[in-house]
């Protein structure tokens, strides 16, 4: 075989390895870490901010557990309720995207041991009560007596707090600044125990 005929073998063979070699995906599952030209397209926050945002949350409360135990609560276990959540982003972000991040504050709480010892996570009463009366078959409070077998009994209101949000979005032209705040409040004087937020600005 000539020198010739060896490089024009060579060619194309590699030319068969290039066209036979697997294409980059252009959809499917990728990290939540990575944004995609949609986002940046749709306006708000980014989801890897939102998933950000609920770590730093999360890691916050984890580390002010001891201070809280000690000088809030008592080293009583409180109970910890889904509070309200304030959406101030004159309608251009969706609450269920701030409800994916207390949420997920939540779930990155439920895996660490000193905050489940000293908190305990509940529901909102209303849905649980609802559960209640389609699964358990409890029957009414027709004489409203206060006997209702499908009513949550709640502890004390002193050691009842609930986990709040409020959210606010501030547009200056092209650029957007998002600010998201988690509080814990107590039940029964609303005194901020404990509070942690962040921010995020975009230029569009």
């Amino acid at each position: 075989m000539t020198r010739t005929t060896c490089i024009t073998v060579a060619i194309l063979a590699l030319s068969l390895s290039v066209s036979c070699a697997p294409k980059g995906q252009s959809s499917g599952r990728i990290p939540i870490s990575e944004t995609t030209a949609a986002e940046v397209k749709a306006g708000g926050p980014y989801t890897a901010d939102l998933a950000t945002a609920s770590d730093e949350v999360a890691t916050s409360l984890v580390r002010d557990i001891n201070r809280l135990t000690d000088e809030d609560w008592d080293g009583y276990r409180v109970t910890l309720i889904y509070g309200d959540i304030v959406n101030k982003t004159a309608g251009r972000v969706s609450t269920v995207d701030f409800e994916y991040v207390r949420d997920r504050i939540l779930s990155l709480l439920s895996k660490n041991k000193s905050f489940r010892d000293n908190v305990k996570f509940v529901r909102k009463r209303a849905r649980i009560e609802s559960l209640n009366r389609e699964e358990l078959d409890g029957s009414s409070d027709p004489l409203q007596e206060g006997n209702d077998p499908n009513k949550v009994v709640r502890p004390d209101a002193e050691y009842v707090y609930y986990l709040n949000g409020d959210m606010y979005g501030i547009y200056r032209g092209s650029t957007e600044l998002f600010y998201m705040k988690f509080s814990i409040d107590n039940a029964r004087d609303a005194e901020v125990v404990f509070s942690e937020d962040y921010e995020v600005k975009y230029a569009r």
